[in-house]
């Protein structure tokens, strides 16, 4: 059986996934500091087919993750979530 990551462990990797997305440096892995920049990438990097998919991914995170207190279904579809974002830059 998979091991379900906790919310928390979903906001780092997420945190960190932002970071070299957005070459910035993220402060707090917070759900408000998360959706903030969720909206960002969404406003400004959408142009190129890479960004509209990664921005697909994001929303479908935000949906299932940060929208909701998520159950350990939720989190293993967050943690696939990340898992293919982080693809586009391994």
């Amino acid at each position: 059986m998979v091991q379900a990551p906790t919310a928390e462990e979903l906001l780092e990797r997420l945190k960190g996934f932002l970071e070299v997305h957005t070459k910035s440096r993220i402060l707090k892995s917070d759900v408000p500091t998360m959706l903030m920049y969720i909206r960002a990438c969404h406003a400004n990097q959408n142009k190129k087919p890479k960004d509209q998919t990664i921005n697909f991914l994001l929303l479908r995170f935000r949906e299932q993750v940060l929208d909701q207190a998520p159950d350990e279904r939720q989190r293993i579809i967050g943690d696939f979530l990340i898992d293919e974002m982080n693809k586009f830059y391994n």
